[in-house]
């Protein structure tokens, strides 16, 4: 695996945040709405299934069209549930924590609110082609996402990281971003 540095520690912490806001939905709920999909498709058009069971959504192992860029040994496809839905890779370590590649992260697409994974407490809609909720602030995993969605993903974390484009829409998505507080979508972004 690529030694990312503090950067690492950054993705962990926004992933983490991340599934802390679902965990009261995940516990306290008996599940997925029953119309959440049955699969998911981000703007990169990688489908993979998607699943609900007594509150817990996730992607199913081995439905992706594509496999994740190898990052590490145990690469999988999450969703990350911010403000834009995202569709990431990321590599689980042997104690089960996943750490998200936030340079292959794109957003989930979508015709229309059917397309997007739906909780009981979180709802996402369709909005410019991307599920969005109102729930959250844009963050900088959110504007990146955003910015990167017409990037093709490479086929390793280490060659997404290099690539032009990537390293290009990265910085319009860090400036967007202060630091503390929501961030602003770049204009070049929403295309």
């Amino acid at each position: 695996m690529i030694d990312r540095g503090t950067p690492v520690i950054g993705q962990t912490v926004r992933v983490i945040s991340r599934l802390l806001a679902l965990l009261p939905a995940l516990l306290v709920l008996p599940g997925c709405l029953t119309e959440s999909p049955a699969a998911l498709t981000d703007t990169q058009g990688v489908l993979v299934g998607w699943t609900c069971e007594r509150g817990d959504c996730e992607v199913e192992p081995r439905t992706a069209t594509v496999d994740p860029p190898a990052c590490g040994e145990r690469d999988q496809w999450v969703v990350g549930a911010g403000a834009i839905a995202i569709l990431c890779a990321a590599t689980e370590s042997d104690d089960g924590e996943l750490t998200v590649h936030e340079a292959t992260c794109r957003p989930l697409a979508c015709d229309d609110e059917l397309d997007c994974p739906q909780w009981e407490d979180l709802v996402y809609g369709c909005d410019g082609g991307v599920c969005t909720t109102e729930r959250f602030d844009l963050d900088v995993l959110d504007v990146r996402a955003a910015c990167l969605r017409g990037v093709p993903r490479a086929t390793t974390c280490a060659l997404q990281d290099e690539d032009a484009a990537t390293i290009d829409r990265t910085a319009l998505a860090t400036n967007a971003c202060p630091g503390e507080g929501a961030c602003e979508m770049p204009e070049a972004c929403l295309e």
